[in-house]
């Protein structure tokens, strides 16, 4: 800061003038002198303004940084070309800039080091930077990258950078690898809370699958926020390079996935992410923050290890993108753009003889075998507000719902009615996020459709669906955790009595998943909506599967033999919401006989 210099008041004390001849005895007052004028001093000079750093690629001044960073710390056998074990995780790193010298210091962790112009490689190409330090048998290397390698430009605000520590032993080689972004961070309060943004990302990372050459990989990608919900998303297709060999490998789903939230008050952001390809998955974590005067740019570091010491580390930089990628939804918080989803239903039927035909009644469900086949719908938001909706089964009508449709119904619910090809159909969609007062969703949802048919000559059909569909957790997303987590929420359905009368069946459902064992318990409440019949509590108890996010769940009376099955679906970058469709058949008690099919959704407590 500048600061100005005023001259203060002069103050001249203790001094006395005195007039020539002054005191003389009896002597004639002599003529009065000229006055004295004392000149004001002259002012101190300003000092010069203190240097500040604006743009990351014209640093001016000292300044330490702090990083979003991610360290592989990774044993290679470099005669047999392979990994032999690594271990990924965030470290935290900073780079501090010394003006004077133009040199850097880099400490992430068991990794630290000083690196001067002396010390720089040969430029490559404009906006990267290469260093290399050697002591003994270890070396250092050092590469800072303003210019992204997958995307044209440079960056104003951020850059990237990674720190490889290698120290050779015979055909041994320890390595610590850290890929952190760091730069000038946008101030909390310049954060913005609306709208939405996508940001145009480039990826660079170090991959050690054990038993397999190490390779590096790197993309162009995508990074979606919605600011008003603090949420994010984000996708890179990747391409890998062996590092021994150099081969390349491209295509083949190499994906990097995740998302997760903002934080409140600053302008940093976490989740989760899955690296790799469907032959080969790791789960891992990701933390970043917003770069420039208004959140202008992005970065932020990612990792993630697998018990067999496989692992993956690397960061990504990124600029904001309004020509590269379409808008996508991110959650069900905000829906800008028109999305098709795949929905897991079950459903009952009821078809009942007409009078004078020789037809029984017959009171079915499909799938039957609810979790080892499963019945699909299809879920259209459209851009105008209306949803398409694909039904399970071809002698079911499917549709367009309009705004227009909407009727009157449950407080919870969107309801919808209009006959289509002469089936009388109602259909509804449970009230997403703050809308609800029973469970706030953000990126699972259900409904149910019901349709009659009466054109058969023989019999009339009677059709109640229910089904869940949203924004699934990734494959493998939920994969190596530790300890549990527990679920609840609310469960909608329909009963069908012997004599094939429907009821509405509605209750709770909770349940905790244990990582280490895979395992799962829970319960499921159920009662009518009207009435007195309460069917009582059923036991919940299955296997959850990591790899494609989901659980099969038994449904039981007690400690008895399986009555039903319910399929569960977890939803959410990190699985933060669960939902899927059950049937059961009541053993015993109130409501025996009743084939009971309908759906669960709920949150992670």
């Amino acid at each position: 800061m500048t600061e100005t210099v005023r001259p203060g008041p002069f103050i001249i004390g203790g001094i006395c003038f005195f007039l020539a001849g002054c005191g003389g005895s009896g002597g004639s007052v002599g003529s009065t002198p000229a006055p004295i004028v004392i000149p004001p001093p002259t002012p101190a000079p300003a000092p010069p303004p203190t240097p500040a750093n604006t743009l990351i690629t014209d640093l001016k001044a000292d300044q330490t940084f702090t990083a979003d960073n991610a360290t592989t710390t990774v044993t290679f056998d470099l005669a047999a070309k392979t990994t032999v074990s690594g271990q990924a995780a965030v470290v935290p790193a900073t780079i501090a800039y010394n003006a004077a010298n133009n040199s850097y210091t880099v400490t992430t962790g068991g990794n630290a080091g000083t690196f001067t112009p002396a010390d720089r490689l040969a430029d490559r190409f404009a906006g990267e930077a290469r260093y290399r330090t050697a002591s003994g048998t270890t070396t250092n290397y050092l590469t800072l990258v303003t210019a992204p390698y997958m995307n044209s430009g440079s960056n104003k605000y951020v850059a990237l950078g990674y720190l490889q520590q290698n120290l050779v032993n015979g055909d041994r080689q320890d390595t610590k690898f850290s890929s952190f972004a760091f730069g000038l961070d946008t101030p909390a309060a310049a954060v913005p809370r609306s709208g939405k943004a996508t940001f145009a990302i480039d990826v660079f990372g170090l991959e050690s699958i054990v038993g397999q050459e190490p390779h590096i990989f790197q993309g162009l990608g995508r990074f979606d926020v919605d600011f008003a919900v603090g949420l994010f998303s984000t996708t890179t297709n990747l391409a890998n390079t062996g590092l021994i060999t150099g081969q390349g490998v491209s295509g083949g789903g190499i994906e990097l996935t995740g998302g997760g939230t903002l934080t409140s008050g600053s302008g940093a952001f976490s989740g989760n992410v899955v690296f790799g390809s469907p032959s080969q998955r790791l789960s891992g974590s990701l933390s970043g923050r917003f770069f420039g005067p208004a959140a202008d740019e992005i970065g932020a570091a990612f990792s993630g290890s697998a018990a067999n010491g496989s692992a993956f580390s690397g960061a990504f930089t990124g600029r904001r993108d309004t020509t590269t990628f379409n808008p996508v939804n991110i959650s069900f918080a905000d829906m800008s753009v028109q999305q098709l989803f795949f929905g897991d239903a079950t459903h009952l039927v009821v078809r009942r003889p007409k009078p004078g035909t020789s037809t029984t009644l017959q009171i079915t469900d499909y799938p039957s075998q609810l979790g080892l086949s499963q019945s699909r719908v299809q879920v259209e938001h459209l851009a105008d507000g209306s949803v398409r909706f694909g039904t399970p089964s071809s002698d079911m009508p499917s549709g367009i719902f309009t705004p227009a449709m909407i009727v009157a119904g449950d407080a919870n619910f969107v309801t919808y009615e209009q006959t289509i090809v002469g089936q009388p159909t109602r259909f509804a969609l449970y009230k997403k996020g703050s809308a609800n007062t029973e469970v706030a969703l953000t990126y699972s949802s259900f409904g149910t459709y019901q349709s009659t048919a009466t054109s058969d000559p023989f019999q009339t059909t009677a059709n109640r669906v229910f089904f869940v569909y949203g924004f699934k957790t990734p494959f493998d997303a939920l994969n190596n955790r530790t300890g549990t987590a527990s679920y609840a929420g609310v469960a909608y359905g329909a009963a069908a009595d012997p004599s094939g009368n429907f009821s509405d069946v509605i209750g709770t459902q909770q349940f905790t998943l244990d990582f280490g064992t895979q395992g799962v318990i829970g319960s499921l409440a159920l009662r009518a909506k009207t009435g007195l019949l309460d069917y009582g509590t059923f036991a919940l108890n299955g296997r959850f599967f990591a790899s494609t996010s989901d659980a099969i769940l038994n449904i039981a009376r007690g400690s008895g033999s399986p009555i039903g099955v319910s399929l569960i679906n977890f939803y959410g970058p990190s699985g933060e919401e669960a939902a899927g469709p059950f049937r059961l058949v009541v053993p015993d008690g109130a409501g025996a006989g009743h084939l009971i099919n309908g759906v669960t959704v709920g949150k992670r407590q």
